[in-house]
C-alpha cells in the first residue's frame, strides 16, 4: 500500500515535505515491524525488485511472506517523496528527522511492543545509524553492504582533510558535499557491470527502475574512513552484518569489530556477490539468514 506522510512538521523547510512509503501487511500475526532505507543512488523498489518469474528479488514481498510489516522507505529527495530545490538541505538531521517520524508513525499503529528493526543498505545503514544514534528508534538493525572503512581513493582534498579530523565532520558536511559533487543531486551507477556473476538480465532491468538520486550530503559523508565510529561504538541493540565477498564495505568479520557495544553482533558474507545483494543468486542465503535471526533476536 502505497501512502505519502507528511513530515513538514520536523523538517524546516519551505512548502509541505512529504515521505513517500509503501507498506506489506502479513497475512498472519505480524511478528516484527521493518523498516527499509535504500541506499545511495537507489529509491525504495531495491526492496521489492519486480522479476515476475521469481519473486524472491522482492525483500519487502519475502519478508512479508515470513510474517514481517515491511515498510519501504523513499527518503526525502528520493522517490515519491517531495525533492526540494537544493539538495544541500536535506542534511543529515532533516532527513533522519523525516525518517524518525515515519517511524514512529507506523509505530503508534501498530501493536505495542512489536519490534522495530532497521533494515539499511549503504547509505541507508548509515542514515539509520545516526537515526539510531539520536533517537533509539529500532529494537535491532540489519547493515546492509556499510562499514566505517569509507572510499578515501575517491575523497576530494578537503574530504582527506576532514578524514584526518572527526571531530569537524558533522558540521562540514555539506561543505564536504559542495566540494566533493558540486551539486546536492547527483547521478551515478548503481548497476553491477564490473562482474555479473549470477545476475540475469531480468534482475538488471528491475534493477534499473529502483534507481534514483544519490543525495550528496550523506553520499559524502559515508566515503570519510571513520565517519561513523563513534556512532557505531554507541549501538546497543542486536545487529546483523551482511556484505558481499566483492562488495564495497569490506568483510563483515572485520566490520562487526565497530559495534563494541552492541548486545549482539552476527555477521554474513554472501559468496560470489557484489554490493547491490538483492540481485544476486545469494539473496537466498540473506533472506533466510534474516528471517532466522528476526527469530532468534525476538522469540
Amino acid at each position: 500500500m502505497h501512502q505519502l506522510i507528511d513530515v513538514s512538521s520536523v523538517v524546516d523547510l519551505p512548502g509541505e515535505m512529504e515521505v513517500a512509503v509503501e507498506e506489506f501487511i502479513p497475512e498472519t500475526a505480524p511478528v516484527a515491524l521493518l523498516f527499509c532505507f535504500p541506499g545511495g543512488g537507489c529509491n525504495s523498489k531495491y526492496f521489492d525488485l519486480n522479476v515476475p518469474t521469481d519473486p524472491s528479488y522482492s525483500f519487502a514481498q519475502s519478508m512479508s511472506k515470513a510474517g514481517s510489516i515491511v515498510v519501504i522507505v523513499d527518503h526525502l529527495g528520493v522517490g515519491g517523496s517531495t525533492q526540494p530545490p537544493d539538495g544541500f538541505d536535506l542534511t543529515l538531521d532533516r532527513l533522519i528527522a523525516a525518517n524518525r517520524y515515519i517511524v514512529e508513525t507506523f509505530r503508534s499503529r501498530n501493536t505495542p511492543g512489536l519490534p522495530c528493526v532497521a533494515v539499511g543498505h549503504s547509505m541507508g545503514a548509515l542514515l539509520a545509524i545516526l537515526q539510531q544514534d539520536r533517537y533509539q528508534s529500532f529494537d535491532a538493525m540489519a547493515l546492509l553492504g556499510f562499514s566505517n572503512c569509507g572510499m578515501r581513493h575517491y575523497l576530494c582534498p578537503y574530504g582527506l582533510e576532514l578524514a584526518n579530523n572527526l571531530h569537524r565532520l558533522k558540521n562540514a558536511s555539506v561543505e564536504l558535499a559542495r566540494q566533493q559533487f558540486g551539486v546536492g543531486y547527483a547521478n551515478i551507477n548503481v548497476g553491477e557491470s564490473a562482474h555479473r556473476g549470477s545476475v540475469t538480465q531480468a534482475a538488471y532491468a528491475a534493477l534499473s527502475l529502483a534507481r534514483g538520486p544519490l543525495l550528496t550530503v550523506p553520499g559524502a559523508y559515508s566515503l570519510v574512513p571513520g565517519c561513523l565510529r563513534d556512532e557505531s561504538e554507541r549501538i546497543q541493540v542486536p545487529v546483523l552484518i551482511i556484505a558481499g565477498d566483492r562488495d564495497i564495505c569490506g568483510s563483515p568479520v572485520e566490520i562487526r569489530g565497530q559495534f563494541d557495544s552492541a548486545a549482539s553482533v552476527e555477521a554474513l558474507e554472501l559468496s560470489d556477490t557484489g554490493h547491490m545483494h538483492f540481485v544476486y543468486d545469494s539473496r537466498q542465503t540473506l533472506l533466510s539468514e534474516t528471517k532466522q535471526w528476526i527469530s532468534r533476536t525476538f522469540h
